[in-house]
């Protein structure tokens, strides 16, 4: 397990073949001219809107009309694509990012981002599947399709409830994967992992909503502190007085959210409950 640094942010992307970046353009000009048509529509047919109701920030699938008023705004814009030039560009910054990429697609072990730093790893193939597996079997077990597929009707139901089975696709399998904790102690000898399940049903942005509303409301009667990011946290640690005089608990949860039960959960929906944040 060799570490690496790659010394800049793997944000930064490698300048795009030439058609790569047109058909990109193309793509996000379109969904710039959809969503303002939409917003042409809804303004010039205020009178026509169709009542509110709570998508939960899912999008409409259907197509949005044709404004004449835009039409000749969107033949230029599309016209403006086809006049795009293209020069050859020198950058020792650039270079090296190819240089980068080229090595790691040529590499015969991938390439681990760690969890918290901006460090990576290169790892057998061996090793990596061994890492996943011991991280998948500590947490989940093994199912068959047909629980699968009743998760998935469920789903399907809820979705037609809200009035939303237009709008939600059917959960896609996706591999789960794993980043390493080199924050952790003795981690050479005994590497640990975060596993990264992407796999997840697009219904828990509704849950999240409504758990949001209700942890508000929670939040607004019971006055306890909560913090959402770290900017938060923050502001009110410099709106702290007398500093010196105050003693600070640090602690680690492990395996968060596995260690979330049916029973925990109704316990906190039972608090939330008693507190009137949620109603029955």
């Amino acid at each position: 397990m060799d570490q690496i640094n790659y010394g800049y942010s793997t944000k930064n992307i490698t300048i795009p073949q030439r058609s790569e970046y047109i058909k990109t353009l193309i793509e996000k000009t379109e969904s710039f001219i959809k969503r303002l048509r939409w917003k042409a529509y809804f303004y010039l047919n205020s009178d026509r809107s169709p009542p509110g109701k709570e998508n939960y920030g899912f999008k409409s699938r259907k197509c949005p009309p044709q404004i004449k008023e835009l039409s000749a705004f969107e033949n230029d814009l599309l016209e403006l694509i086809s006049h795009v030039k293209f020069k050859n560009v020198k950058c020792a910054f650039h270079d090296q990012l190819d240089r980068d990429s080229t090595s790691i697609k040529n590499s015969d072990k991938l390439v681990i981002p760690a969890d918290k730093t901006t460090n990576f790893y290169n790892l057998s193939l061996d090793l990596y599947n061994k890492l996943l597996v011991d991280n998948i079997t500590a947490t989940y077990k093994a199912t068959d399709n047909n629980v699968v597929n009743e998760i998935n009707r469920d789903a399907k139901c809820l979705a037609t409830k809200l009035d939303l089975a237009d709008r939600i696709d059917i959960p896609a399998k996706k591999e789960a994967y794993i980043t390493l904790k080199d924050h952790k102690p003795n981690f050479v000898a005994k590497p640990k992992c975060r596993l990264i399940n992407p796999a997840k049903s697009e219904l828990g942005k509704i849950s999240k909503v409504i758990l949001d509303k209700c942890n508000s409301k929670l939040l607004a009667v019971t006055k306890i502190q909560q913090w959402k990011n770290t900017m938060a946290v923050v502001s009110w640690f410099s709106n702290l007085a007398n500093k010196s005089t105050i003693s600070f608990t640090c602690f680690d949860i492990v395996d968060f959210y596995p260690s979330i039960t049916e029973d925990l959960l109704s316990q906190a929906l039972n608090f939330a409950l008693l507190n009137d944040a949620i109603s029955e």
